[in-house]
Order: structure tokens, then sequence, then C-alpha cells
């Protein structure tokens, strides 16, 4: 929720240092997610394939594939909510610092 108020906010600044800072922060903050991402569903697969081979999940296994599940979901969330927010931020006479930043994320 941070980020989605950080962005709203602060889409127009007029600073191009700020700007690319701010860049530089989301695009590692986005690559953390990823990160994050991945390695959840990493764990999720070696508990599942356990599962297979052993029939059951232990508590831990479960609760692996639990967070990964959560951590699709608010990632897939988090990421149709900055695709309508930054498309809505593209329109004819918008601001050019609010245009650049929102081309520069979906990049």
């Amino acid at each position: 929720h941070l980020v989605r108020e950080f962005l709203a906010l602060n889409m127009k600044s007029s600073s191009s240092h700020y700007r690319q800072r701010s860049m530089e922060l989301l695009k590692r903050l986005f690559m953390r997610l990823r990160v994050s991402l991945k390695h959840a569903s990493v764990k999720a697969e070696k508990a599942l394939a356990k599962q297979a081979k052993v029939g059951s999940l232990s508590e831990e296994q479960q609760q692996q594939v639990a967070e990964a599940e959560r951590y699709g979901k608010a990632h897939d969330s988090f990421l149709s909510w900055l695709t309508v927010f930054l498309t809505s931020t593209l329109y004819p006479g918008g601001s050019f610092e609010r245009n650049i930043m929102a081309l520069d994320l979906f990049i």
C-alpha cells in the first residue's frame, strides 16, 4: 500500500533527479519482488513434488505452499493495479513528468 500511495502522490515531481532516484528505487523494489516470488514458488514446487512422492505434506510444507499462493495473488494484484494506474496517467495533455515516469515504469 505504501508504494501505491507513493506513486499516486509523486508521479508529477518536476525534479529530474528525484524522478531518476525514484525510478532506481522502484526498479530495485520490482526486482526484489520478482526474486521473492520466484523463491516462494520454488519452495512450493519442492513441497508439491514431495507430496507426490510421499502422499502428504508436513505443516511447514503446507505453509510454504500457502505462502507462495499469497505472494502470487498479492503480486498479481499489485501488477494489475500498477498497469491500470500507469495507463490512466497516459492521456493527451497530461503532464510531461507524469507521462515520462509512467512510460519508464512500463519498461
